[in-house]
């Protein structure tokens, strides 16, 4: 009608919906109504590297080629929900002994499929690792993971594993 908006070239359809088109001309028939549904899906995140065996200290990117998604994980095997833990497109995660799962959200989408990997830390974590001195101590988890407390205002925290500058 009247009061739609005129294209003239292409439509861009970035959530899923129906469009509805019709042709108008004052010398011609106005053409009849033409609906098309569009389903938009969210891209699979990836994983790199792969599953496998790697190094503490290795990291995790994920990644989702879908603009505007929100990557949610679980580091427990089990499919990840709009309420697991977020993370931002390109960032990474350490490498522990768990299988990651990774799913991506996007309002007006489809929800992608879940990308699954599983991961393990080479050497004998068994023993988590601590270290400290004056008021700040470290501990790494047999799975890999890091905990700190204490003070750091010289960043000594770091300096205690042998990390040359602050993340």
């Amino acid at each position: 009608g009247t009061g739609s908006p005129m294209y003239t070239g292409p439509v861009t359809v970035s959530i899923t919906q129906t469009l509805k088109a019709r042709a108008f001309h004052v010398d011609w028939t106005t053409s009849g109504t033409t609906t098309g549904s569009y389903t938009i899906n969210v891209a699979t995140p990836t994983m790199s590297p792969r599953s496998g065996t790697y190094n503490a200290g290795q990291t995790i990117t994920i990644a989702d080629a879908t603009e505007g998604a929100t990557i949610r994980y679980t580091l427990n095997g089990l499919d990840p929900t709009a309420s697991d833990p977020t993370i931002a497109s390109g960032s990474s995660i350490l490498v522990g002994n768990y299988t990651l799962k990774a799913k991506a959200f996007k309002t007006g989408a489809t929800t992608s499929t879940t990308a699954t990997a599983s991961y393990h830390v080479t050497g004998d974590l068994t023993i988590p690792r601590v270290v400290g001195g004056g008021d700040s101590s470290l501990a790494v988890r047999s799975d890999g993971v890091l905990f700190a407390w204490g003070a750091n205002v010289n960043g000594q925290m770091l300096k205690q594993l042998g990390v040359e500058q602050q993340i």
